[in-house]
């Protein structure tokens, strides 16, 4: 499957790249989630950019682990 990472907060929405894993990774990246208030964060944008968000922002900011594509029958 295909999936978006997004990271909105007060300063706007950020969109990662579309990357593709399997089932056993996409539970692995909910559970690591799981996680993301307790440090910053940083990730690959889908235009290619790089953001690095400090702790103090992400406290304030909503994780979103969208499935972009279902590729599996």
């Amino acid at each position: 499957m295909k999936i978006q990472i997004s990271i909105q907060n007060n300063f706007g929405n950020f969109k990662g790249q579309v990357i593709e894993v399997d089932d056993d990774g996409f539970n692995n990246l909910k559970k690591a989630s799981t996680t993301f208030y307790h440090s910053g964060f940083e990730m690959t944008l889908e235009d290619g950019n790089f953001i690095v968000v400090p702790p103090s922002i992400v406290q304030n900011s909503i994780l979103t682990i969208s499935k972009i594509e279902n590729v599996q029958k």
